[in-house]
């Protein structure tokens, strides 16, 4: 319990904002002020509650028992040069008491199904895969253009549960920019040559008097 001196109402954020391992939390007051206050509980991506809605985040809804969180190297926000977004995540189960025997012939107990997708977009996948085993696993994916985008790393276990994690990252943006400064570099250095004169392309002062 912490007193502020404010009425709070709406939930507090928490998320480690300082980047030194542990849980911060983010409140804002009645009077119209954000206050971050820092704690001594160690950090991990499946304690994030960076929004109100939380329905598929991991969270503290689902103990850290289940859930799926991308490491903090690929969920850090950083400039992509190359084909391939690699991504390293992780998947949570220490839940205990879950059906051991398939339902179906040859149908695995446990069964994951991870999705990455941009934003909003829950259609056309970038990745599918089915896993049906917890632990940590790297795959790379491939964007069609440059751009700045959000990738949501989605799971949903073989009870219908859903758990998400999200992170952003710059795709290509910077790399191509230097591409274009790089084509029209030549063209430039030619424009400047057309208007230096003979005379200051040669060292000379003045001009070679013809002869007579």
């Amino acid at each position: 319990h912490a007193d502020i001196g404010e009425h709070v109402y709406a939930m507090p954020l928490a998320a480690d904002l300082q980047g030194d391992g542990l849980v911060d939390l983010l409140v804002g007051t009645m009077n119209g002020e954000l206050l971050a206050l820092g704690t001594n509980v160690p950090h991990h991506p499946s304690n994030d509650w960076m929004a109100q809605p939380q329905a598929q985040r991991n969270g503290f809804t689902h103990g850290r028992e289940q859930g799926i969180y991308v490491d903090e190297h690929s969920a850090r926000f950083r400039e992509i040069i190359g084909r391939y977004i690699p991504i390293t995540f992780e998947i949570v189960d220490k839940s205990r008491g879950r059906a051991r025997s398939a339902k179906k012939e040859g149908e695995p107990a446990r069964k994951y199904t991870v999705t990455i997708s941009e934003g909003s977009n829950s259609v056309d996948h970038l990745y599918r895969h089915e896993y049906t085993e917890p632990g940590t696993y790297t795959v790379n994916i491939e964007l069609d253009s440059p751009q700045l985008v959000t990738l949501v790393v989605h799971m949903v276990n073989e009870h219908g549960q859903a758990f998400a994690s999200t992170f952003a990252v710059s795709y290509n943006r910077h790399f191509y920019k230097t591409l274009k400064w790089m084509a029209a570099l030549p063209l430039l250095i030619a424009s400047t040559l057309l208007f230096i004169s003979p005379s200051a392309l040669s060292g000379r002062g003045g001009g070679t008097p013809l002869p007579s």
